[in-house]
C-alpha cells in the first residue's frame, strides 16, 4: 500500500512529465500552472512537517521528483 507521501511523490513524477510537453509545445501558461501546483504541494509538506514535528523534509523529496 502506498503512503500519502509515496502518492505525492508519484504525482510529482507526472507532473515533470506534463511540464516537459509543456515546454515543448511553448505553452507557458501550462508550465506556469504545474510549477505553482508543484510549489503549492512542496509548501503543504513543509507545513505539515512543521506541525508534526517530523525529521524528513518530504518536500524536498518531492522537489527531487519534479
Amino acid at each position: 500500500m502506498m503512503t500519502q507521501i509515496d502518492c505525492l511523490i508519484e504525482v510529482a513524477k507526472k507532473l515533470r512529465e506534463a511540464r516537459a510537453l509543456g515546454e515543448r509545445s511553448s505553452d507557458r501558461a501550462l508550465v506556469y500552472f504545474i510549477d505553482m501546483t508543484i510549489a503549492h504541494v512542496c509548501d503543504t509538506l513543509d507545513a505539515r512537517s512543521e506541525t508534526k514535528g517530523a525529521k524528513d523534509n518530504h518536500a524536498s523529496a518531492i522537489k527531487a521528483a519534479a
